[in-house]
């Protein structure tokens, strides 16, 4: 039995497998190589998801102004007694990554990968913080896209599901629209309606995890769960002028997306 096994492994030109690598030994190049039947992980690859995002924004220390020319009277005593308030939606969120995995052994992948979203988030506030809540004036925030450029590092369950943690740099855009429908308590209803949105990049960070796995020699399933932070945002909602109240805040921002999608690997 001993004399067939030696003589079926000079033949092959493939040895059995290495104990330290994992690998096996190719007789033609004189170097280890991925025993036959398993699958390499290494490689570029693209997908496309689909998913949901979820994304929280949170208003605190909201500071009121008196109509003014200079618009930097700090009005010392809330109208109202809110000076915080949170909003929040979820939608579907529609992606694409690009990335590149690399397989250190039999058990430990790790990689690199850039990804885009696109969502539809959207919330509304009746009132301003800080300002007199009677009137018709109101906040609105939007969320459209995300990105984020990440490292990615896991281990192997078995030849063909790799469960991963990832981490790295968030972006998200966020549109907050103020407006004061001649509203007689924040703006002088002789000049109309008065708005003011200002649409910012946001850049934060994103932890996470996931699980792919390849059930084609090219193509993968992956799922994944990544919660991003965006930190504080000072906003400023309205500018004072002399028809106008003034009104700003810190705006914390944290999403969280779920998401599933197919990968090729090429």
């Amino acid at each position: 039995m001993t004399l067939a096994v030696a003589a079926l492994i000079a033949t092959s030109g493939v040895a059995a497998a290495n104990g330290d690598s994992g690998k096996c030994f190719d007789k033609s190049t004189l170097s280890y190589v991925e025993c036959p039947g398993g699958v390499d992980w290494t490689g570029p690859y693209l997908g496309f998801d689909i998913g949901l995002r979820s994304d929280d924004w949170d208003i605190d220390d909201a500071q009121g102004f008196s109509p003014n020319a200079a618009g930097n009277v700090v009005l010392a005593v809330p109208v109202q007694s809110a000076t915080s308030a949170s909003l929040d939606d979820t939608s579907f969120r529609f992606g694409v990554s690009a990335g590149y995995d690399l397989q250190l052994d039999r058990l430990f992948v790790v990689g690199v990968e850039a990804d885009v979203g696109i969502a539809d988030n959207d919330d509304t506030l009746d009132f301003i913080p800080y300002l007199p809540p009677q009137g018709a004036s109101g906040l609105e925030f939007q969320s459209d896209f995300d990105a984020s450029l990440r490292l990615k590092a896991g281990v192997l369950a078995s030849d063909d599901l790799l469960l991963y943690a990832t981490g790295g740099l968030a972006l998200m855009d966020l549109e907050i629209t103020a407006s004061c429908p001649a509203d007689t308590l924040i703006c002088n209803p002789g000049v109309g309606t008065q708005t003011r949105s200002k649409d910012e990049l946001l850049v934060g960070y994103t932890v996470g995890a996931g699980a792919v796995y390849q059930f084609d020699e090219n193509w993968r399933l992956n799922a994944e769960y990544r919660f991003a932070d965006y930190g504080t945002y000072d906003a400023t909602f309205f500018i004072a002028n002399n028809n106008l109240f003034g009104a700003e805040g810190d705006v914390d921002v944290q999403s969280h997306i779920a998401r599933i999608g197919f990968q090729y690997k090429f």
